[in-house]
């Protein structure tokens, strides 16, 4: 027995493709014939709508010509000519009386009283480059050190041999206290 070339499968596809091949033009056709309808139908339509338009604008410049024999028309046509009419035009002055001053006297607030730093320096250590000073503030005594704030009351500004020179935190105000010279607790 001899056996075919192609499948049963392979000669409906080339059928089934033939067939479409004979068929198409047709429906092309049927969809063109439906689409120039289509166009027709919508071009009429915007047609229509254009001469709508048109007629419109017609008479609405008809109705501005029939206005120009009204004033109102020309004090319009006036504006158009000069658009800043309205603003260059002067507009009359009415002096009004400036309001009486009632003179308050302000006081200046106050400054809070800060009372002067107590401090003694105790004693003094380091060379120029390091200083560290020994003080004693409000009963406590504390080592210091250039720049260091003491208990939020002051701040360290230098450390010279002989007096530590600080500035109160509250106030912005510089002291210099001196080395004292005699410490009661040196023996």
């Amino acid at each position: 027995m001899i056996k075919p070339r192609f499948g049963k499968v392979f000669l409906a596809g080339i059928l089934f493709s033939l067939l479409m091949l004979y068929a198409m033009p047709a429906a092309y056709a049927q969809m063109s014939e439906i689409e120039d309808e289509t166009l027709k139908k919508k071009l009429a339509d915007w047609t229509n709508d254009r001469l709508d338009r048109e007629e419109q604008l017609a008479k609405e410049i008809q109705s501005h010509l029939n206005a120009s024999s009204n004033s109102n028309y020309r004090t319009q046509l006036d504006m158009l000519k000069d658009p800043f009419k309205e603003l260059i035009q002067d507009r009359p002055v009415t002096r009004t009386l400036p309001p009486k001053t009632v003179s308050v006297k302000t006081m200046a607030p106050k400054r809070e009283q800060v009372p002067p730093l107590q401090m003694t320096v105790q004693g003094i250590v380091g060379n120029d480059q390091k200083r560290l000073a020994v003080v004693k503030f409000e009963g406590k005594e504390f080592v210091i050190s250039q720049g260091q704030p003491v208990e939020g009351k002051f701040r360290v500004v230098d450390i010279f041999p002989d007096r530590v020179v600080v500035t109160s935190i509250r106030d912005s105000s510089r002291s210099t206290f001196r080395l004292e010279k005699e410490n009661p607790n040196v023996r």
